[in-house]
């Protein structure tokens, strides 16, 4: 379950869902520190505002990730973070970590 949104967020951006996301590596291995992992990830924070998502500030720590996101009306928050942990999977695989890469779900506010 995931914990409520806050709701003063909707009365400060009445037209945007701008969320706080973390999501972690499975059982918090320590995959995500390195240039590869973070160039990946800047890479498809950049290319998704070819689809109306923006992506504010975000932390690469070894074993999470944290970032604002906006996905407007058009994507769906659960959609896009499944797209950004494949696209993250396939770097790591590529680096020689098996898979599972992450725990399920992700945490917003």
């Amino acid at each position: 379950m995931h914990p409520p949104r806050l709701s003063r967020l909707d009365q400060i951006f009445p037209n945007f869902s701008i969320y706080f996301v973390t999501c972690n590596t499975q059982r918090r291995n320590p995959l995500l520190a390195n240039v590869d992992i973070h160039q990946t990830c800047r890479g498809f924070c950049l290319s998704a505002q070819e689809r109306h998502v923006w992506v504010g500030r975000y932390v690469v720590k070894p074993d999470h990730l944290h970032f604002f996101v906006d996905c407007g009306t058009d994507v769906l928050l659960g959609n896009w973070m499944k797209s950004l942990k494949n696209t993250l999977s396939k770097t790591l695989r590529l680096q020689g970590h098996e898979s599972p890469h992450w725990q399920k779900g992700f945490s917003i506010t």
